[in-house]
């Protein structure tokens, strides 16, 4: 690992057996299962392609979101809605334009997160992807 502050060369290559904080130390991130690279991507794009969640908080009735594209699920608060997102808030955004919003909360997923997602289960390994 290179002093703090100090940029990576463009033939660097860490590499980690678990996610870590890396945002910072990595353009690219490259996802290993199974012994077969399944993705090589900017966290960003890798961001872009999983889930994050809002929580709005309405003054009054909430809008429909069931039918927006990108919405993956809707889950009723006792203010509002929770709703989990795919891609581009875009259509969310502009389904709650008109609606009275008090508050809006945004989490993406972690990198953690996203790298468990490949995996599907707590041994790294689905049964159609068992080497024996």
């Amino acid at each position: 690992m290179r002093p703090r502050g100090e940029r990576a060369r463009a033939d660097d290559l860490p590499v980690v057996a678990h996610p870590v904080g890396g945002q910072e130390l990595c353009a690219r991130v490259g996802i290993l299962r199974a012994g077969n690279l399944v993705e090589v991507s900017s966290v960003d794009a890798l961001r872009q392609m999983h889930t994050s969640e809002l929580e709005i908080d309405f003054h009054g009735e909430p809008p429909d979101l069931d039918h927006v594209d990108g919405v993956g699920s809707v889950e009723r608060t006792p203010n509002g809605l929770r709703v989990k997102l795919s891609g581009s808030p875009r259509g969310t955004l502009a389904a709650i334009r008109d609606a009275d919003v008090t508050a809006l909360r945004s989490q993406e997923a972690s990198l953690e997160e996203i790298f468990l997602a490949y995996y599907g289960d707590t041994d790294g390994l689905r049964h159609d992807d068992d080497p024996s």
